[in-house]
Order: structure tokens, then sequence, then C-alpha cells
């Protein structure tokens, strides 16, 4: 992270004393310091270290998604089987039917009539304009990837999953 500003500024740093004509700063004790870091930081060691480190940050990178995938299918699971009424990890939003048959509940705790929640997915199986359908005091926005309804992005399979059972 320090490295490329370092060498970016030591290039300026040389363009200058060039431009200045300063003939004496080579000899200037800072000046050899800072060659002998450039030296280093160019070196087989340095660039061998930064070959390393980027492939553990690959790996690290890996391993945290593909923790975070089992936890985001766990909290899937847990929310279709009423154990949480969240799911967490992810930036869509899920739905099921409630317990009681009488509403559709979001992972985000939001509950709609279920004949709201019918209406809408029988246009959206008819492939009708949804865009700016109401349902209690969200407004449909778009269809794309996601059912994005206000502030929530709906995952198109929940919704499938769900309208099948409607």
């Amino acid at each position: 992270m320090y490295i490329n500003p370092s060498v970016k500024l030591f290039e300026s740093l040389n363009e200058y004393l060039v431009w200045s004509g300063d003939k004496e700063y080579k000899t200037n004790y800072w000046y050899k310091r800072i060659v002998k870091l450039m030296e280093v930081i160019n070196g087989g060691d340095y660039v061998e270290y930064l070959a390393k480190e980027n492939k553990r940050i690959v790996a690290e990178t890996k391993k945290r998604a593909k923790d975070d995938l089992k936890r985001l299918k766990l909290n899937i699971e847990k929310f279709y089987s009423y154990d949480t009424n969240n799911v967490y990890y992810t930036n869509q939003d899920y739905v099921r039917l409630s317990i009681d048959k009488e509403r559709v509940e979001t992972s985000q705790g939001v509950s709609v009539d279920v004949r709201e929640a019918r209406i809408l997915y029988n246009l959206i199986v008819n492939k009708k304009d949804i865009v700016g359908f109401k349902i209690k005091d969200y407004t449909v926005i778009s269809i794309n990837g996601t059912l994005k309804i206000g502030c929530h992005n709906i995952n198109i399979e929940s919704m499938n999953r769900l309208g099948l059972t409607l």
C-alpha cells in the first residue's frame, strides 16, 4: 500500500532535482538512503514477497467467499424452516408463506397479505408490466435479476418457490 506512492514520490523527486539543476543531490546522505531503499523495493526478495502475499490474499478471499456461501445457505434454510426471521450475509431478500398461510413474509421482516402477493405473482408470470404496482406501502420498481419493491431486492428463485404455493 505504501510502495507505489513511495516509488512515484521518488520519481517526482528525481524529476525535480534534474529540473532544478541541483548537481550535488547524489552525494546527499538522505538521497543515498532513499536510493538504497528503492534498490530493496525493486530487488528479487521484495518481488518474491509480493508474489507470496498475493497468493495468500487470493486463497484467503476464496476461503472467505466459500465460508460466506455456506453461512448464507444455512441462514436461508433457517428462514424457510421458521427458525429465524432474517437472512444475513446477502444483498437479496427472501420470501416465504407465514405459518398461518395468511401472509407472505420477507427476510427483512415485512409481511403482505397473501392475496396481494398472488395478484403480483400472476402479473409477473403472465409477463405484464408490473413497474409502479403497489403492494402494501411498497411500489414495484423493477424486475431484472431480482424483484425490486421499495428497498427490497427479492431473490427470483425465492419468489418463484413461493409463487408455486400461492
